[in-house]
């Protein structure tokens, strides 16, 4: 149970940083509501289960493949993000017609993050480093996943209502300055990363 617990704060630590996700995850419930930024939550969670169902299988060719193939795997999260930051800052900002959204643009927002998320390096190399730790022992790995997705969904299920409250606050010209420099931001913050 201490494992479990372990785990779960693990997962709500790895979720806190500020980064792109975050901000994509923010712009999606300001623009589309709540079920828009849950999947996109639910796509990063995703990916990062399947990133730590990899580190507990002790795969031996995942570092290899990401540090062969690391700046490339960097290179298409950035042009993925680019290419939702420009769509995203070209659209047109109206919060009445977009209450409810299709279920493809949903499952386009899980997909979308969840790709990005997977094969971003940075994710993956934090997992072989929690493996590499004395955290996750042969005892307790298979509690690690469970623990990790209870743990992101204690940090993105709030902030996605947060988000939402405020959404309901602002009008479409205040949403439409916070869409687009949060559009500049997640192309800046991306390329940072692509940098480092």
């Amino acid at each position: 149970m201490i494992d479990l617990l372990k785990f779960v704060l693990v997962g709500f630590l790895i979720s806190i940083p500020i980064g792109p996700t975050t901000f994509l995850s923010f712009q999606r419930v300001l623009k589309y509501g709540f079920k828009a930024g849950l999947f996109t939550s639910l796509g990063l969670i995703s990916a990062d289960l399947v990133d730590s169902l990899i580190t507990i299988s002790d795969v031996p060719f995942i570092k290899t493949i990401t540090d062969e193939y690391g700046v490339l795997l960097k290179t298409a999260g950035f042009v993925l993000i680019l290419i939702i930051s420009i769509t995203t800052y070209r659209s047109k900002i109206n919060l009445n017609i977009e209450d409810n959204i299709p279920n493809k643009n949903l499952l386009s927002f899980f997909f979308g993050i969840f790709i990005y998320a997977l094969i971003h390096p940075a994710s993956l190399f934090l997992f072989l480093s929690l493996n590499a730790s004395d955290l996750i022992t042969a005892d307790n790995k298979i509690l690690f996943p469970i623990g990790l997705i209870i743990g992101e969904l204690l940090w993105w299920i709030p902030l996605n209502l947060i988000f939402n409250k405020f959404r309901n606050r602002i009008n479409s010209n205040y949403l439409s300055i916070i869409n687009k420099s949060t559009s500049i931001l997640l192309v800046i913050l991306s390329a940072l990363i692509l940098l480092v």
